[in-house]
């Protein structure tokens, strides 16, 4: 069983990870769009009903979590950037001592 991290593919890896990053940016959006479209309904007598009560307290029960969601989001991303940056590097380095050991063998040759 292997526990490692293998990525085959690390362009495609850094494309989901800003396609993420992009979507952590949508939804901060989202909530802070929402969040002024609650207000301006809360502040007026715009819309006053039990949907509209019931809608409001889910938003609210919701966005209460947002920051605790939007922490374990960047956490992941950050990780995620991290683990392709080290894979980069370890694989520049292996590179690196690759070109090394057939310059030696050319040279032994």
């Amino acid at each position: 069983m292997n526990n490692g991290i293998v990525i085959t593919d690390s362009g495609k890896f850094e494309n989901i990870i800003n396609n993420f990053n992009n979507a952590i940016v949508n939804i901060e959006k989202v909530f802070e769009n929402e969040n002024n479209n609650f207000k301006k309904i809360d502040s007026t007598d715009l819309w006053s009903s039990d949907l509209q009560k019931c809608i409001t307290n889910k938003y609210n029960e919701l966005s209460r979590n947002y920051g605790d969601i939007d922490d374990a989001l960047k956490t992941l991303s950050n990780f995620m950037k991290n683990t392709l940056d080290a894979y980069k590097r370890l694989e520049d380095k292996l590179q690196s001592d690759m070109t090394d050991n057939n310059e030696q063998l050319d040279v032994n040759s």
